[in-house]
């Protein structure tokens, strides 16, 4: 029923009504599922690591899994997910669960072990004035936590100017990448087209255009290019946007879009690409260049947000922008095509240390060894 009336008022009510009702809806909402959980059976596991997700994982074989939730794929079939007795709660701040303080507060009452991962957070540049409403939520459980893993330095250096410096033990455990699924294609590529690719969520229309702008300059500079946008054009009018983008650059024939693709897709989408271009700026800790790095392809990007701590001057070329909290600085497109111009110059040089920086720094063996450390000293700590 709640869910109804929820719709309802988001549709027809006055934005200061809204926000008073959809407030007084939430608070019987959470006092609802705290009634439940009080209900729920739980057993505290004495003995080894049993661990939960708050239920975030999508257990349909099908279905596409992308985001936060990526990286507990390999955590689950470690450590399966439990959801009556486990004594470590992992949650990632970026996919997080329905009522998550209410979980995280019942759990901790249990006696459960918290264990954070921080990605990136809301700011004014990015969420305007809205930023300190969205981080609500991250700045409560991070408080709450036993351990956090920061996805990078500039996740920490952000979670603390926008959700406060906390106490608790943390570390970085920068995105991991398969890099036995992600490799390198076994065929050589054709060099008489230069394939581009633009992969991810694209959430934002400004990134979309500037990877536009970058194709249709290097069309102008005579050079033969195929753009590839894979995954969700996902603001408002992006489709009707998009079209008239294109019109507008006159690129057409070059751009093809891919809406979504299956994790199991990604690795051949990669490899057909000579070029990785990632135009996000403040970019917390991407997965997308890590993926494209352990297939060989060298990235084109900006050099802010987490970016210069995940690509090495030998595995790509990132651009200088302003770096600003208050506003977003698109890089220049003119900038950005003469690095794609760069990387193809000495193309194998690139691609080679492209594939060793993944698997050298990235690797998914480390990642789960740096959690299973901490889960198992959580655990053996009885204060």
């Amino acid at each position: 029923m709640t869910g109804y009336l929820i719709d309802a008022i988001k549709k027809i009510v006055p934005l200061p009504v809204k926000e008073a009702l959809l407030n007084i809806v939430n608070v019987f909402r959470n006092r609802r599922y705290k009634k439940k959980l009080g209900k729920t059976p739980f057993n505290l596991p004495s003995g080894g690591v049993a661990l939960n997700y708050g239920g975030v994982i999508p257990r349909e074989p099908d279905a596409i899994i992308h985001g936060g939730k990526v990286k507990l794929i390999a955590l689950d079939d470690l450590f399966p997910e439990n959801s009556g007795s486990f004594n470590v709660l992992y949650l990632v701040s970026s996919a997080l669960p329905p009522f998550a303080e209410e979980y995280v507060r019942w759990a901790k009452g249990k006696g459960v072990k918290l264990v954070w991962n921080q990605n990136g957070v809301a700011y004014p540049a990015w969420a305007g004035a809205k930023y300190e409403k969205m981080n609500r939520p991250m700045k409560s459980i991070i408080n709450m936590a036993d351990f956090i893993f920061y996805q990078s330095r500039f996740c920490r250096e952000s979670a603390d100017r926008y959700l406060g410096e906390t106490s608790s033990p943390w570390g970085i455990a920068y995105n991991y990448v398969d890099t036995d699924v992600f490799t390198p294609s076994a065929a050589a590529k054709p060099m008489d087209t230069w394939n581009i690719l633009s992969a991810g969520s694209h959430l934002k229309r400004h990134r979309a255009i500037a990877v536009l702008e970058t194709a249709a300059n290097l069309i102008k500079r005579g050079r033969k290019i195929e753009l590839t946008m894979a995954g969700p054009m996902a603001w408002e009018g992006a489709a009707t946007d998009m079209e008239k983008e294109i019109e507008r650059l006159s690129i057409g024939r070059y751009v093809k879009l891919v809406n979504s693709f299956t994790r199991d897709e990604a690795p051949g989408i990669y490899q057909n690409a000579h070029v990785l271009l990632h135009t996000k700026y403040f970019d917390p800790c991407p997965t997308v260049p890590l993926e494209s790095m352990a297939c060989g392809v060298p990235v084109v990007g900006v050099n802010n947000g987490g970016m210069p701590e995940l690509v090495s001057d030998k595995a790509g070329i990132l651009v200088e922008t302003k770096k600003s909290w208050e506003k977003i600085e698109d890089p220049d497109t003119d900038h950005l095509a003469e690095a794609v111009e760069r990387v193809m110059e000495n193309y194998d040089e690139f691609c080679k240390h492209a594939r060793l920086h993944a698997v050298e720094n990235f690797g998914k063996d480390k990642w789960l060894d740096d959690h299973k450390q901490v889960f198992t000293k959580l655990v053996n700590d009885k204060n």
